[in-house]
């Protein structure tokens, strides 16, 4: 009576392990899915221009690394993180982004001017 009852239990057990098991197995799955979705190749660019956030980060970039080192730098970040980046950006495109952001600063100190009250 005792041996039938052990071997049932043995055979629970054995099925639970199995499940839980199996579990794991799908939870896991499901993580790594969740983190390639989250984590996998980033694309830097919307619509043939590059996004504004990466604007700024290539901007960051360029008050400590040369034009023509900015594309590597990126491309050793995103590894470093297990990321992979569709495209980087060339040294020639480094450079324009740098001349528009001047632009950009220029204008904005026009407007700060403009709405001043001291210097009307």
């Amino acid at each position: 009576m005792l041996r039938a009852e052990r071997h049932v239990y043995k055979d629970e057990v054995r099925l639970l392990r199995v499940r839980i098991a199996r579990i794991l197995d799908i939870c896991e799955r499901k993580v790594k899915h969740a983190l390639w979705k989250a984590c996998g190749t980033k694309n830097l660019m919307s619509a043939g221009v590059y996004t504004p956030e990466c604007r700024a980060l290539i901007l960051d970039l360029c008050a400590s690394v040369p034009d023509m080192a900015v594309g590597k730098v990126l491309l050793g970040f995103a590894r470093a993180w297990g990321l992979s980046l569709a495209s980087v950006p060339s040294a020639r495109t480094v450079g324009r982004i740098k001349i528009e952001a001047g632009i950009a600063s220029k204008i904005q100190v026009v407007s700060e001017m403009l709405q001043s009250k001291g210097m009307k």
